[in-house]
Formats: structure tokens, C-alpha cells, sequence
């Protein structure tokens, strides 16, 4: 069956960061699909069929990226990976 995941993306701040990449690759066969947030920070992508096990990592410029493993639990069939990026100082 499909799986769908979803998020929000904010900046330290708790804005919502608008126009953030995000990429998702679907273990174990390395299918990556990607979108970019809306302007509430908000994405979403389906995958069919889902596995379960995805690396999912957020970027946006002037912030360092997010990068975080997101597995199904029991039987849902829509993940949540919401993340908060920290400004780059280094930049």
C-alpha cells in the first residue's frame, strides 16, 4: 500500500520556512522523490509502494540541513518528519 509523508519545516525562530528542499530516498531500494515547502512550510509526498524506512533531508540556504530516519510504526500509513533548522552562521 502507499504511504504518504508529510511535514513543516520552521527556522529557529518558528517561522515557517517557505521554498525549503526537501528530499526523500525510500529504503531499501534508494527511490528518492523530492518537493520544495509551501509558504506555511508545509510539504507532502506519496510513495507507492511504500516501505516504511525513509531518509528524509531538509535544506534551505543560510540554514544547515536536516537530515533524519523516519520509520512506520504498526500500521499507519502516513509519516511525520517536521524539522526546525538552525540558521548557518558559518556562511
Amino acid at each position: 500500500p502507499a504511504e504518504t509523508l508529510r511535514g513543516r519545516v520552521l527556522d529557529d525562530s518558528a517561522r515557517a520556512l517557505a521554498g525549503a528542499a526537501v528530499h526523500v530516498t525510500r529504503g531499501p531500494d534508494r527511490l528518492t522523490q523530492q518537493t520544495t515547502t509551501d509558504s506555511a512550510g508545509r510539504w507532502a509526498l506519496r510513495f507507492d509502494p511504500g516501505t516504511g524506512d525513509y531518509l528524509v533531508a531538509v535544506s534551505a540556504p543560510g540554514f544547515r540541513t536536516g537530515r533524519r530516519r523516519v520509520q512506520r510504526v504498526g500500521t499507519e500509513r502516513e509519516l511525520v518528519a517536521d524539522f526546525t533548522l538552525a540558521r548557518d552562521l558559518s556562511t
